[in-house]
C-alpha cells in the first residue's frame, strides 16, 4: 500500500479545534506547516479531573461555543488556576489558538461522585441486565447528573433505580431509551485497507466497516480498527474485503487480534493488516486523515458517520450529546444483548440517518478547514436517531487493545 508522506505539523493529544466548521464536498488539503489552530479542550478536561480531584464537576461546550467549567461550591479560583497552568504547560507543544471564551459555574455534585453513582447503576443486580429497566447510563456534564436511560420512563422504574443505588434524586436524570441496536448486518462492495471500507468475516456471515488505519508506536506495525462484535468468535476469525455481488470469493484481508469486548468495557478489535491513512468520505471520494480529534459535549465542531453505508452524507452533521456512557446493545451475533461502556453518542441532523446496518467498526470523522479528522469508531445505533461510538482519544489514551507503546492513528504527518 503506498504511503503518503506529506508533512504537516503534528497535533499533540486529542484536539478540539476552534473556528468555523466546514464540510467540504471534496477532500480538503492538509494544512501547511504552522497553520494548524488547536485548543485541546478534551485534554483540559482530563487535566482538571486530575488536578482538582473531588471538586471538579465537568466541562462542556455552551451553545455559543464557549467552554463551561463546572466545580463544586467555593472552588472556582482553584479551577481557574489549574486551567491557566494547563495552558502554560501546553504552550510550545502544539500550535495553540487563543483560548476560547469560558466561564466557571458552581454546581452541587463533583465528577467523582457522579462516576461513583454511575458505577452503582452498573453494579446493581438486575438493573442494567439484558431484561432490566436500564438501557443506558452516562455522566451528563451540562445537567450535573447521571443520565439514566429507561425502557419506559415511569415513576416505578425511577423508584427502582433510586432504591438500588441510594442516589439522591438531584443526582439523577431520566429519559426513555430503548436498547441500542448492533449495526453489523449489511453487505456491499469495498476497496482494501481504508477506513470506511466494507469488510466481511467469512465465518460470522456479517458485514461491517473498517475503522481508521492505526500503527504501533515505534514499530509501525499496521492494523485496522473495527468492532469486536464483527467476529463470531472474537479473536479467531479471518477478515476479507468484499467483491461484487456476483463474486462469491472474498479476498483475504487479515486476522482478528487484540480483542476487547463486553463486561462493562469496549467493543473494539484490530485487524492485523496493512492500512492506509485514507478514509472513504460520505461524498464517495477518499480523503487523507490529517489528525486525531476528540470532541467534547455539545461541541460546535460536528461529526459525520463515514461507515460503509454513508453515500451521500446519511448522518448529516451530528452533534455529540453524551460522553462516557454505558449502554445495552442488542442484536449482537452469538452474544445477544451486551453492556458496553466508554461510549459517546452523536445525534443525527433532521432528515438524516445516524447509522445503518453494516456501519459497525467504521469511522466517525470531524471536518474542519484543514481536512478530515479521525474522531471515533462506530459501535451501535439508536435507530436512525443517533450513533454510539468509541472516541479516538479514549482508545489511544486507555489502550484497550493492549499494544506495547500504544497506537497512533495513520495521518498524513504520521502514516506509519
Amino acid at each position: 500500500m503506498p504511503r503518503h508522506r506529506t508533512v504537516i505539523r503534528a497535533l499533540v493529544g486529542a484536539a478540539v479545534l476552534t473556528g468555523p466548521v466546514l464540510v467540504p464536498a471534496a477532500p480538503a488539503p492538509a494544512a501547511p506547516p504552522g497553520e494548524v489552530s488547536v485548543y485541546d479542550a478534551w485534554g483540559l478536561r482530563e487535566s482538571l479531573r486530575q488536578s482538582n480531584g473531588g471538586t471538579f464537576a465537568g466541562l462542556y461546550a455552551a451553545d455559543d461555543g464557549s467552554l463551561v467549567l463546572a466545580t463544586t461550591k467555593g472552588n472556582a479560583p482553584a479551577v481557574e488556576a489549574s486551567k491557566a497552568a494547563f495552558e502554560r504547560r501546553r504552550a510550545g507543544l502544539t500550535v495553540m489558538a487563543a483560548a476560547p471564551k469560558h466561564r466557571v459555574v458552581e454546581v452541587a455534585t463533583s465528577l467523582d461522585r457522579l462516576e461513583a453513582v454511575q458505577q452503582k447503576v452498573l453494579d446493581a443486580p438486575g438493573l442494567f441486565d439484558a431484561d432490566g429497566p436500564v438501557t443506558m447510563v452516562a455522566v451528563d456534564d451540562p445537567t450535573n447528573t447521571v443520565l439514566i436511560g429507561l425502557t419506559a420512563d415511569t415513576q416505578d422504574f425511577r423508584a427502582i433505580v433510586l432504591a438500588a443505588t441510594g442516589a439522591a434524586p438531584a443526582e439523577l436524570s431520566f429519559e426513555e431509551q430503548e436498547a441500542a441496536e448492533s449495526t453489523a448486518n449489511r453487505f456491499g462492495d469495498t476497496s482494501p485497507f481504508n477506513a470506511g471500507d466494507r469488510i466481511y468475516d467469512e465465518n460470522a456471515l456479517a458485514a461491517c466497516s473498517s475503522g481508521f488505519g492505526v500503527h504501533q508506536a515505534g514499530t509501525n506495525t499496521d492494523y485496522l480498527l473495527t468492532a469486536a462484535h464483527c467476529s463470531a468468535v472474537a479473536g479467531q476469525q479471518d477478515f476479507f474485503w468484499n467483491g461484487t455481488a456476483g463474486n462469491p470469493r472474498h479476498v483475504a484481508m487479515g486476522f482478528s487480534t487484540n480483542v476487547s469486548f463486553g463486561a462493562n468495557g469496549w467493543d473494539t478489535q484490530l485487524i492485523r493488516t496493512e492500512s492506509s491513512n485514507i478514509t472513504w468520505t460520505a461524498a464517495s471520494n477518499r480523503s487523507h486523515i490529517t489528525a486525531p480529534y476528540t470532541p467534547i459535549r455539545q461541541d460546535s465542531n460536528k461529526v459525520i458517520n463515514e461507515g460503509a453505508t454513508s453515500n451521500p452524507w446519511q448522518s448529516g452533521a451530528m452533534t455529540v450529546s453524551l460522553t462516557n456512557a454505558c449502554a445495552s446493545v442488542k442484536g449482537y451475533p452469538v452474544w445477544g444483548t451486551v453492556r458496553i461502556c466508554h461510549l459517546w453518542r452523536a445525534k443525527a441532523s433532521a432528515g438524516f440517518c445516524a447509522a445503518k446496518g453494516g456501519d459497525s467498526g467504521g469511522p466517525i470523522v470531524a471536518y474542519t478547514g484543514f481536512g478530515p479528522l479521525a474522531a471515533g469508531q462506530i459501535v451501535a445505533r439508536h435507530g436512525c436517531a443517533s450513533v454510539l461510538f468509541h472516541a479516538i482519544g479514549d482508545l489511544l489514551a486507555r489502550n484497550p487493545h493492549r499494544i506495547p507503546g500504544g497506537l497512533r492513528v495513520n495521518t498524513v504527518s504520521d502514516p506509519g
